[in-house]
């Protein structure tokens, strides 16, 4: 174990034990640990690489979207070559992991709460407690090339309430997310989101409109993960700077400078 800034996290090397291919966007992997790691609680994330290749450099963010004893899993979305050789990974192959990282993110237990997720954006609350005054969760996404990842979450999120939307009608109702969502939340409500960028700003906006509180998950590029390199810096409504890694990446976003979406 290692600490950094009083955040203790695992520099491990796992297997991989089983991918999960949800069509030409997505895959879910479990991996399988060597050992004990910190425990991990929703919201939080891992660094992931590959052992023997060094173009990308950097490890990739990922939220944990399962922890159980010696296995983590991840919904990984192909964004570019560094998620793109995670999510085409076969069984048996290493991956090394710097986790957890980030805050847990804090879901209030006294006010009507809300999950939103965009696509892949569902995976750092999978782990999350669902809550006394839970509404639901709200799934958006974009066309029909996510119908195997739609079906997979399903799958984890059986038994509670889900309104799916789509933006061209081929997964659900034509719409987006945020939308969606705003027909049912209501003032003193809470939602926590975590998705595109552009989503999570038009929320924040909407927050602000109609009075309520929104949690907003932001996803930064990020070098060490704890803290050091600075490059995942933001800054806030008053003025003072936050590192997603190590402050996040959860905040409430009326904290959230009017730049961070710029």
């Amino acid at each position: 174990m290692s600490a950094c800034g009083g955040h203790v996290f695992s520099e491990v090397r796992g297997t991989l034990v089983s991918r999960i291919s949800l069509g030409t966007g997505a895959a879910w992997l479990e991996i399988r640990l060597p050992g004990p790691i910190p425990p991990v609680r929703a919201g939080q994330f891992a660094l992931l690489s590959l052992p023997e290749v060094c173009d990308p450099l950097l490890g990739r963010p990922l939220a944990v979207a399962r922890a159980q004893e010696d296995r983590v899993s991840f919904l990984c979305r192909r964004a570019g070559r560094g998620s793109g050789l995670l999510a085409d990974l076969i069984p048996g192959q290493s991956v090394d992991l710097r986790l957890p990282l980030g805050r847990p993110v804090e879901v209030p237990q006294d006010r009507p709460v809300w999950f939103l997720g965009g696509s892949v954006g569902a995976a750092p609350l999978l782990m999350a407690p669902v809550p006394p005054g839970f509404r639901g969760w709200v799934l958006g996404f974009r066309d029909a090339s996510w119908g195997p990842a739609l079906e997979h979450l399903r799958g984890l999120l059986a038994g509670l309430p889900l309104t799916v939307v789509c933006d061209d009608g081929s997964l659900g109702p034509k719409g987006n997310a945020v939308s969606a969502l705003g027909e049912r939340v209501r003032p003193g409500d809470c939602v926590v989101a975590c998705g595109p960028e552009g989503m999570l700003q038009a929320l924040r906006d909407l927050s602000r409109a109609g009075g309520f509180q929104a949690i907003l998950g932001l996803e930064r590029r990020m070098a060490c993960g704890f803290g050091g390199c600075l490059g995942c810096r933001i800054t806030r409504r008053d003025g003072t700077s936050a590192r997603v890694c190590v402050d996040g990446p959860f905040f409430d976003g009326e904290e959230l400078g009017d730049d961070v979406f710029a």
